[in-house]
C-alpha cells in the first residue's frame, strides 16, 4: 500500500498534505448528507464519546475544542480507544459513540466498536474509504468515511478528514451555532486551507534550518496543543529525531528544565489567547538562548506579509495569514507544519513514506507489535 517506490520529492505525504483543503469540503459535505440518512435521533443524545489512538485521537480532542467554543448541548467527551476497552466507564443508552480509525485495523478501536455494539449503544465509525473492516464480528454501527487511504503512513489528509467528519456531525447536532453554518465548513475553510499552501517554500527552508536538532519541542496553547502533538508524532515518524507536543502551560510547568542548547522549540499562536503566558515562555526562551519558531496569526507577533519570516536573535517569526476563527484558526498552522514535518525528513535524508521499515529490525520490532 506505501508507495516505498519513490526515491525523491514528491513523496505520498506531500500529496496528502496538498489534498487537504479539496479533501475537508469532499468529506464535510458527504458526512452531512450521511448523517441526514441514518436513523438516530440526536435529540436524544445525553453525550457523544470519541475514541480514537495516535491521530485519531487527535482528531477527536480537536472535536472537543470546538464543542467546547460552540458549548454543544450534548458534551463530547474523549477518551483513548485502550482505555474504554480495558478502563472506562459503561456509556449511558444514550450515549452516541464515535470510534475513529483510518485504516479500520488499530486493535483497540476496533475492539471499541465491538464493546459498543455489545452494550447496544449506537456506534459511528468513522473509517477511511475502503477500510478493511472484515475483521469485525458484526453487529449494528454505522459507517462514516473520510478520504481515500493514505498512502503513506504519516497520515495527513486522513486525520483532516477525520476532522472534516466531526465537524459535519457537531454542525448536525447544533446548525443554528454560527462556528458551525453551512458556509464556514464548505467555502471558507478550505479557501484558507488552501492559502496555506503557499507556506511550502518557507517551511522547507525553516526544516533545513532545523536539521540538527536533538530535541523538538512544539508548544500551543487550547486546540494548538492538538496540533503540536499531531505535528510531534509526523515528525518521529518520518525525521526519527525526538519531538514531543505540549500544551503552553504543562511546558512551563516543569519540562522546561530539560531543555538543552541543541533542541528547537516551536510555539503555534493561533488562538491570541493567555498573551501573558505566551510572553512569558518567549522572554525564557530568549534567556535560555534557545532556538525558536513562532507560527502566529497576528497576535502577539510582529505585522508581516503571510508567510513572512522575521528574525530576531534566535527566534523566527513566521506570519500565518487569519481567515478563520477559533478553534478552526488552528488548522491554518496545521498545513505549515506539516509541511514542516515533511521537509525536515527530507533534510534529514529519511523517506518519509517508510515508516522506517526499510530497516529490518524496525520492520520485525513492527511484526512483533501487530502480532
Amino acid at each position: 500500500m506505501w508507495h516505498l517506490n519513490r526515491n525523491s520529492h514528491p513523496y505520498a505525504m506531500y500529496d496528502g498534505i496538498v489534498a487537504e483543503p479539496r479533501a475537508f469540503v469532499e468529506v464535510a459535505g458527504r458526512t452531512a448528507a450521511k448523517l441526514k440518512e441514518l436513523n438516530l435521533d440526536f435529540r436524544d443524545l445525553s453525550e457523544l464519546l470519541v475514541i480514537g489512538a495516535g491521530s485519531s485521537l487527535y482528531a477527536a480532542q480537536y472535536a472537543q475544542y470546538l464543542s467546547w467554543e460552540v458549548r454543544t448541548k450534548q458534551p463530547l467527551r474523549v477518551m483513548s480507544s485502550s482505555d474504554f476497552v480495558e478502563f472506562g466507564p459503561t456509556p449511558s443508552d444514550s450515549t452516541l459513540g464515535i470510534c475513529i480509525s483510518h485504516r479500520g485495523t488499530e486493535r483497540y478501536t476496533s475492539r471499541s466498536v465491538e464493546k459498543l455494539v455489545r452494550l447496544r449503544r449506537p456506534c459511528l465509525y468513522v473509517v477511511g474509504q475502503n477500510a478493511n473492516l472484515s475483521h469485525l464480528s458484526g453487529g449494528s454501527f454505522e459507517i462514516l468515511e473520510t478520504t481515500p487511504q493514505d498512502q503513506s503512513p504519516a497520515h495527513t489528509w486522513s486525520y483532516m478528514g477525520s476532522m472534516a467528519v466531526l465537524c459535519a456531525l457537531l454542525q448536525e447536532l447544533n446548525p443554528e451555532h454560527s462556528l458551525l453554518s453551512g458556509s464556514l465548513l464548505t467555502d471558507e475553510i478550505p479557501a484558507a486551507l488552501d492559502l496555506m499552501l503557499a507556506s511550502e517554500n518557507v517551511m522547507k527552508a525553516l526544516a533545513q534550518e532545523c536539521m540538527k536538532a536533538t530535541k523538538i519541542w512544539i508548544v500551543g496553547a487550547g486546540a494548538d496543543a492538538v496540533i503540536a502533538r499531531e505535528v510531534a508524532l509526523k515528525i518521529v515518524e518520518t525525521s526519527y529525531i525526538i519531538a514531543q507536543g505540549y500544551e503552553l502551560e504543562e511546558v512551563i510547568q516543569g519540562p522546561l528544565q530539560g531543555a538543552n542548547q541543541d533542541d528547537v522549540f516551536i510555539l503555534l499562536n493561533s488562538a491570541g489567547r493567555l498573551s501573558d503566558r505566551v510572553s512569558a515562555i518567549l522572554e525564557a526562551l530568549d534567556v535560555l538562548d534557545l532556538r525558536l519558531l513562532v507560527l502566529s496569526c497576528g497576535q502577539d507577533g510582529p505585522q508581516a506579509k503571510p508567510f513572512a519570516v522575521t528574525r530576531k536573535r534566535q527566534t523566527s517569526w513566521v506570519a500565518i495569514p487569519n481567515r478563520l476563527p477559533y478553534p478552526y484558526a488552528s488548522l491554518e498552522v496545521l498545513i505549515p507544519m506539516q509541511f514542516f514535518a515533511y521537509f525536515l525528513a527530507l533534510a534529514c535524508g529519511r523517506h518519509p513514506d517508510s515508516f522506517r521499515l526499510d530497516d529490518d529490525r524496525f520492520r520485525l520490532a513492527r511484526e512483533k507489535l501487530q502480532g
